[in-house]
């Protein structure tokens, strides 16, 4: 809304945006009628116009891969590529601003056709060497992942695979053919070690569960990134000195990169900013 009000020409797309997004240019073309189009802000006449919500997509296989050349072509160095296979996470985290755009709904794409996505690119892009799976939560259906690992093994497709998740659920079955179909790295929303502060963001975890985790992952040879967050309600010197020699015991089971110390962002939405 404040958008809105200080730059009067802006249009703006709530929530998951390729369909409204599109239909958005069928307006410019003289297509269709502003108001018509659902998850839109823009002002008229002296204020602000909210038009009715846009449903979450729930085929996820619906929507066209995206145009990995419009970097690839233009990139010729370039040996990573992104891709999401899923999205949402039935979680609410009290920092998180997810829930407000995918409703704690968990919605996947066929595996079958993120295969073939993973293919293309790589019939196209033969000097494709990486891969960032770029999920809200890649590890929540364990089964899934499983079914991916299990495919995309026997194609001998010579690509890494990157990928995050939250500290549970992860089986040992699971880390075991995430290995065998080549992740290289793994990637964990730790966010705090302070006990008091785990059970306060609501993340639904405890020290042990993360203990338990990086026990199972001394088996495997991942490269592992922790994400640590600084700034939580009730965060003082004492949370961070416990997050800090939390740190060092997981270290010591399995090492683990911490790349950066996050800020906590205030989200609209969110239970944080509520506060």
């Amino acid at each position: 809304d404040r958008i809105i009000e200080k730059y009067r020409n802006v249009i703006a797309v709530i929530g998951e945006g390729e369909s409204t997004f599109s239909e958005l240019l069928s307006f410019f073309e003289g297509g269709c009628k502003l108001e018509n189009i659902k998850g839109l802000v823009y002002w008229r006449n002296g204020t602000i116009v909210r038009t009715e919500e846009r449903e979450l997509n729930y085929d996820l296989d619906s929507l066209p891969h995206p145009k990995h050349e419009a970097f690839f072509d233009y990139e010729p160095e370039r040996t990573t590529a992104h891709i999401i296979t899923s999205r949402g996470c039935p979680f609410k985290c009290s920092f998180c601003c997810l829930h407000c755009i995918s409703k704690r709904k968990y919605r996947v794409r066929n595996i079958d056709d993120v295969i073939k996505e993973i293919k293309d690119l790589k019939t196209k892009y033969p000097r494709l060497r990486t891969i960032q799976i770029h999920d809200d939560n890649f590890t929540l259906d364990n089964n899934r992942v499983i079914d991916f690992c299990k495919k995309i093994i026997p194609l001998n497709l010579n690509i890494d695979f990157i990928a995050s998740g939250m500290i549970k659920p992860i089986s040992n079955e699971m880390l075991y053919y995430m290995e065998k179909a080549s992740f290289k790295k793994l990637m964990f929303g730790l966010e705090t070690g302070a006990e008091k502060l785990m059970v306060n963001t609501h993340k639904g975890i405890k020290k042990k569960d993360a203990e338990e985790l990086f026990y199972k992952l001394k088996k495997h040879n991942f490269l592992i990134t922790t994400f640590l967050m600084v700034g939580f309600p009730g965060e003082n010197e004492d949370t961070v000195n416990e997050t800090i020699s939390f740190v060092k015991k997981l270290q010591r089971i399995k090492y683990n990169y911490i790349t950066g110390i996050g800020k906590l962002w205030v989200y609209p939405g969110t239970e944080i900013y509520q506060i």
